[in-house]
C-alpha cells in the first residue's frame, strides 16, 4: 500500500507520468498540466480555489498506483496469460497497405491506416492522438481527429512528454453514441483504464485503445541538448518530425527560412537522447509491450527481414476479439505475417526483461519510491543491468544541469560501451 492522497505527493516523489488524466477527471476542472521548463516535464498544477479534496485525480492516476491484476481480470477476464508479454491472441508483423503511409510513418504506419480503415468504416467517430502545436513546435499538441487528413497529420513518434489524456474530457463531452478510438503509451493507457472504472460513460464512447510499445520517452530537455549538438537554435524551428521517412528513418527539422533537413535515426538518437533524459519514472515501469490495450504495436527492430525492408514494419500484438477482429476485418488496407511469441520475446529481450525485474531493486538504486502495480515482476536483476542503472542515474543527474551537458558524450560512450557488453553476455549466455 502507499500513502498518496494527493496528486501532489505522486509529483514530489517523481512519480508523475506526465499522462494528463487527472485533468479530465476533475469534475470542477480544477487541474491543469504546465510545462516545468527546469526539468522538461509536464507538472499538474491544481487551483486550490475550485479544488473540493474529492480524491478523484489520485484515484485515475497511474503514476503510485495500477492494479494490474484486477485490471486484466477486468479487461480480459482473466490475469496475465504470458508474465512477459501479458494477455494476448496473435503477434504480427505487418505495416500499411499504402506506400505513402508507410514511408511517412515511424515503423510500417499500421496504427495510421487501423484509424483511417475504422473512421471510414463508421467503428469510430474519431480518434485521440497527438501531433506537435503548429504554434509551438517543439510541444505536443493532444487533439481529436476526426477525418483522415487529421490522422496522417497525427503520424510518427513524439520523443518529448505527451499529456495525451487531457482530451478524455472532451471525449466524455461527446454526444451520446459517439465512438473513439485513442492511442497513448502504456502511462496513458493505464491512466484510461483507471478513469474507465470511475467514468463507466468513458468506457461506453471507447471503442479501442493502440497501445505504443514503449522502453521509455524523453523529456523536453533532450530536443533542447540535441538542437545545441547540431547547432540549431529552437526559435529558428518551425516544425518537427522525429520518425519518418522508412525503416528506421529519422529527423526532419524545418526552419524558419522554408528549408528543412534531415537527420538519420541513428545519427541523433544516441545514448544521451535517448537514455540519460528520459524521466526515472520510465525506469520504475513495468509495461514495455502495453498490456492493458486492445492492440499494442511497435518498432521491429529485431526482425531480419524487416531490417531488409527500408519501407517499415510494426510487430502488432492483438490482445483480445477487439484488436483481433479489427486487425481481420482491415486486412484490405494492412498486411500481416505471424510471428512466434519466442521470437519477439528473445528480440526485445533486453527491455523485457529489465521491465519484468524486481522493482524494490530498481527503486533502491535510483534511491526512489515505487510505483504499486499488484503484479510484482520477479526476475531479479543481472549484474549488467545493476551497471546499467547506477550509470543512468549518474547521466540523469547531469543531464537535469545544462552547465555540465558538455560531458555527457563522453559519457554516454560508457554507457554504450557497457551496453554492447550487457548484449554480447546474454548472447554468451543463451549460447551456454
Amino acid at each position: 500500500m502507499n500513502d498518496y492522497t494527493s496528486i501532489n505527493k505522486v509529483v514530489n516523489a517523481d512519480l508523475c507520468t506526465n499522462c494528463g488524466t487527472c485533468v479530465s477527471i476533475c469534475p470542477k476542472n480544477a487541474v491543469v498540466m504546465e510545462i516545468n521548463y527546469m526539468k522538461g516535464t509536464y507538472i499538474p498544477q491544481i487551483d486550490s480555489t475550485l479544488c473540493t479534496d474529492c480524491k478523484m485525480c489520485i484515484n485515475v492516476c497511474p503514476g503510485h498506483n495500477v492494479d494490474f491484476k484486477g485490471l486484466n481480470n477486468n479487461i480480459f477476464g482473466n490475469e496475465m496469460e504470458d508474465n512477459l508479454v501479458g494477455n494476448y491472441r496473435n503477434i504480427y508483423v505487418g505495416h500499411s497497405k499504402n506506400s505513402d503511409i508507410r514511408y511517412t510513418s515511424s515503423s510500417g504506419g499500421v496504427i495510421t491506416q487501423l484509424l483511417i480503415y475504422a473512421l471510414e468504416e463508421g467503428i469510430i467517430n474519431g480518434a485521440l492522438v497527438t501531433k506537435m502545436d503548429n504554434n509551438h513546435p517543439l510541444e505536443p499538441f493532444p487533439f481529436i481527429a476526426r477525418t483522415k487528413k487529421e490522422i496522417i497529420e497525427s503520424m510518427g513518434s513524439k520523443y518529448c512528454p505527451v499529456p495525451l489524456n487531457i482530451g478524455l474530457k472532451e471525449i466524455l463531452n461527446a454526444p451520446d453514441g459517439q465512438k473513439f478510438a485513442i492511442v497513448g503509451l502504456p502511462c496513458h493507457i493505464h491512466g484510461i483504464k483507471k478513469a474507465e472504472q470511475i467514468h463507466k460513460k468513458l468506457s461506453n464512447k471507447i471503442a479501442f485503445t493502440v497501445g505504443i510499445i514503449c522502453s521509455k520517452c524523453p523529456n523536453f530537455l533532450a530536443t533542447e541538448y540535441l538542437l545545441g549538438k547540431l547547432q540549431t537554435s529552437k526559435d529558428n524551428i518551425k516544425g518537427i518530425s522525429y520518425r519518418g521517412k522508412g525503416y528506421p528513418g529519422g529527423m526532419t527539422l524545418s526552419f524558419i527560412d522554408g528549408t528543412h533537413k534531415f537527420y538519420h535515426y541513428w545519427e541523433y538518437y544516441d545514448t544521451c537522447f535517448g537514455q540519460f533524459f528520459s524521466p526515472t519514472r520510465c525506469r520504475l515501469c513495468i509495461d514495455f509491450t502495453s498490456e492493458l490495450s486492445d492492440i499494442s504495436c511497435g518498432d521491429v527492430f529485431f526482425d531480419d527481414e524487416c531490417k531488409t525492408d527500408q519501407s517499415g514494419s510494426s510487430v502488432i500484438i492483438s490482445r483480445n476479439s477487439i484488436g483481433e477482429d479489427l486487425l481481420k476485418k482491415a486486412d484490405s488496407q494492412i498486411t500481416t505475417r505471424p510471428i512466434d511469441v519466442s521470437k519477439f520475446i528473445e528480440g526485445c529481450r533486453r527491455n523485457i526483461f529489465f521491465r519484468k525485474s524486481c522493482l524494490s531493486q530498481r527503486g533502491k538504486i535510483l534511491n526512489k519510491k515505487i510505483p504499486t502495480f499488484n503484479s510484482n515482476p520477479s526476475l531479479k536483476l543481472n549484474f549488467y543491468s545493476y551497471v546499467f542503472l547506477y550509470v543512468y542515474r549518474i547521466g540523469n543527474n547531469i543531464s537535469n544541469h545544462k552547465k555540465y551537458w558538455f560531458i555527457l558524450k563522453q559519457y554516454g560512450n560508457l554507457i554504450g560501451l557497457l551496453t554492447i557488453i550487457y548484449e554480447k553476455m546474454n548472447s554468451k549466455n543463451k549460447g551456454d
